[in-house]
């Protein structure tokens, strides 16, 4: 902008206000401009980089899931999960008893269960 020294009486309005250079107020509109590029471009990168390391949570909790779905202690969650209402019934095998409760016990999928399990005998 201009100072007041290098302004002649022509630039300056009688009401105090003086004129701009050619292509001053574009620049600054420019500058505005881009600023508010960047802070939304911050803004979006931001939002971009929360939803990516979400979703990577997601992925990894769901690969350590199938790991967990593995075989542990010969079982399976899914297995686990359908042989459960048998084992509380009293109807599963002394064999696959003591598979799903070995199961259970190790796995933090099925920590969920494992107030169903017998005492342990001694």
């Amino acid at each position: 902008m201009m100072t007041d020294s290098n302004v002649t009486s022509e630039q300056k309005s009688p009401d105090g206000w003086q004129s701009c250079q050619p292509g001053e107020l574009t620049g600054y509109s420019n500058r505005v401009q881009r600023r508010h590029f960047l802070q939304l471009a911050g803004r979006t990168t931001g939002i971009a980089g929360c939803v990516v390391a979400v979703g990577a949570a997601g992925w990894w909790e769901y690969l350590r899931r199938l790991e967990n779905d593995g075989q542990l202690a010969g079982l399976t969650c899914s297995d686990v999960n359908q042989l459960m209402p048998e084992y509380t019934a009293g109807r599963l095998d002394e064999k696959r008893s003591q598979l799903l409760e070995e199961h259970v016990r190790r796995c933090s999928v099925c920590a969920n269960f494992r107030p169903r399990l017998r005492p342990a005998t001694v």
